[in-house]
């Protein structure tokens, strides 16, 4: 609807996390994985939900954030950073 009303499509600025577990991952294909986040101190923790399947909405719902894995990257470990975007901020 927005882009029918000239609306010039934007992702909001990713923001840096670290992984509370490891995520396995196989390089080849740009992943988005939907984690709770939590602050200790200024660092942000993300944590993947345990449901990731498309056809999970109540994760969906619980998320409060994607977590960005590149194509290129292979899994992430636990303590290790990545992307995060905020859902509020994806949904604006």
């Amino acid at each position: 609807l927005r882009a029918m009303q000239g609306d010039t499509p934007r992702l909001p600025a990713p923001m840096r996390a670290r992984l509370s577990r490891d995520v396995a991952h196989q390089p080849g294909r740009m992943d988005f994985l939907r984690v709770t986040v939590a602050r200790e101190g200024e660092l942000l923790i993300a944590t993947p939900l345990p449901n990731q399947s498309s056809g999970a909405p109540m994760s969906m719902a619980g998320a409060d954030a994607l977590l960005c894995i590149d194509a290129e990257r292979g899994s992430v470990k636990a303590g290790e950073t990545a992307d995060i975007l905020w859902m509020d901020e994806l949904c604006a």
